[in-house]
């Protein structure tokens, strides 16, 4: 069994794609829960124009005003590896064809959402904080 997501408030931008009412005045399953078969929720951010969820894959999903002011549903990319994205910069400085290391887009673990901004943390950033303080070497 998975994760359900509820939902309730101001619905004008189809935050609630399956819902007509611009009002949800009592929390309503929200559609990306698909009645929770399988699916599991990481984080979820909400501010008066969308509505973010991150999956339990590490993907984030938008629902309410994307793609440029439509209402609608947007899967976002995921962030690009850490290590390809430092290789190619090192590339570009240096002469000759940029080489960057195959590697698997980030996973998002968290998110936070303001009407013009989405910010997330990574689990590859999570896993670099576990490893604990730099140590000094004498």
């Amino acid at each position: 069994m998975g994760d359900t997501l509820f939902y309730c408030g101001f619905n004008g931008f189809k935050q609630v794609p399956n819902q007509s009412s611009q009002t949800l005045s009592t929390l309503l399953p929200h559609s990306f829960s698909n009645g929770g078969n399988d699916v599991v929720i990481r984080d979820v951010a909400v501010c008066w124009n969308y509505l973010a969820v991150v999956d339990g894959d590490g993907v984030v999903t938008k629902f309410g005003l994307v793609n440029n002011g439509r209402n609608g549903v947007d899967r976002l990319q995921a962030p690009p590896p850490a290590a390809a994205t430092a290789a190619a910069a090192a590339a570009a400085t240096q002469s000759g064809p940029a080489v960057t290391p195959p590697a698997a887009p980030q996973r998002v673990t968290q998110l936070s959402a303001t009407p013009r901004h989405l910010m997330v943390c990574t689990e590859e950033g999570g896993e670099r904080l576990k490893e604990g303080p730099e140590k000094e070497t004498p």
